[in-house]
């Protein structure tokens, strides 16, 4: 009897080891993050995609390509491009990018963010070779919207999701740099200039409609002059004395 139950426990024990073995070797846990996107691949055929937590699989040959899927930031660096009017201007810019579809992500390219850093430098000199230096220059912010317009189809084919593609510096070379203030300075000094001198021509009008006026009506240049004086003699112990030159020395013969 107590060969009979240790011949039992051996063969438990023997098969226990060989579902230990095989479960080591055949049973496989997969975690996804919940900030990733993965694809679950077995023997290089695409199986689907696995949502964020964890999945069991037996066999062999799984293969899980994860990638973060939350929000990215590239820089791309300065580089020369021409104005529409020859003007050489160093532009870098900056692409904030999610993954949004992890198939086309493995699927389209080897590597989407080197692609869409290349889209994104060709995209910045398409935008500024169209417009001259000056509206380069002024309409930086502007310059986003058609960046955007021009890069987001090919990053959706990438499986990229855009948030925003702005032009993130400009410079000009220094000889450049100080003939363009020079300009802005000589073009903010002329505008000076031409309201100062619109401002002397409608005090002008003024004038002169003022005295077309008065030699039309003389009695209100009269009453223009009364006022005048009448302001003048506004102060304490002040008189007020009107009449011709030739009264005024009647009166003072009388005194």
């Amino acid at each position: 009897m107590i060969e009979w139950i240790m011949e039992i426990l051996g063969l438990a024990l023997i098969v226990g080891l060989i579902v230990w073995c095989i479960r080591g070797r055949y049973r496989r846990e997969i975690v996804t993050q919940g900030y990733e996107m993965a694809l679950l691949l077995k023997n290089g055929v695409l199986l689907g995609e696995l949502a964020a937590g964890k999945k069991v699989v037996w066999g062999r040959g799984y293969e899980v390509a994860r990638v973060d899927a939350r929000w990215n930031e590239h820089i791309v660096q300065a580089q020369e491009f021409l104005t529409a009017d020859r003007v050489a201007v160093k532009v870098s810019g900056l692409v904030r990018y999610r993954v949004a579809d992890v198939k086309r992500y493995f699927t389209e390219t080897q590597a989407a963010e080197k692609q869409l850093y290349s889209v994104v430098q060709l995209a910045l000199r398409d935008v500024v070779g169209t417009v001259g230096i000056e509206a380069v220059l002024e309409r930086q912010a502007d310059l986003g919207s058609q960046l955007r317009s021009l890069v987001e189809p090919a990053a959706a084919q990438l499986g990229l999701e855009l948030d925003a593609v702005v032009v993130r510096d400009l410079m000009l070379a220094g000889d450049l740099k100080r003939a363009y203030q020079a300009t802005l300075t000589a073009k903010q000094e002329a505008l000076a200039r031409l309201e100062e001198a619109r401002g002397e021509a409608a005090a002008m009008r003024v004038t002169a409609n003022a005295a077309r006026l008065y030699e039309k009506n003389p009695v209100l240049l009269k009453l223009r002059a009364l006022d005048a004086v009448a302001s003048l003699g506004m102060g304490a112990n002040s008189h007020l004395v009107t009449g011709s030159l030739e009264s005024l020395l009647r009166l003072a013969e009388i005194d």
